[in-house]
């Protein structure tokens, strides 16, 4: 089953840029904030994503994953992309149930 569709925002690559490594080109920041770590995360609908000592963060929509922007671990994260302002994590069974659904693939 493949994952969400990941798209990177302008915002996202110039963030990258400014705040982890100014010297990084196009293609390899679209490379790192498409990867893996980005993917997995996108499959089970996680908000944010520390990368490179940085926090990602992802918003989703049906099978489309964005990623908006790139801020320092050490920054404060604004009010509405706080896990309990949006009613908190996945319920256990969820991730049980998304769980077993990966295996099965």
């Amino acid at each position: 089953m493949p994952g969400p569709l990941i798209v990177i925002t302008a915002h996202a690559i110039e963030r990258w840029r400014e705040r982890v490594d100014p010297r990084a080109a196009e293609p390899e920041i679209r490379a790192l904030l498409s990867g893996r770590p980005i993917a997995c995360a996108a499959t089970f609908g996680a908000r944010v994503v520390r990368i490179a000592g940085h926090r990602v963060i992802l918003e989703h929509e049906a099978d489309v994953t964005t990623v908006i922007t790139v801020i320092p671990f050490n920054e404060f994260i604004p009010r509405q992309l706080r896990p309990e302002e949006q009613g908190g994590p996945l319920p256990i069974a969820h991730l049980r149930a998304l769980f077993a659904q990966a295996e099965g693939a």
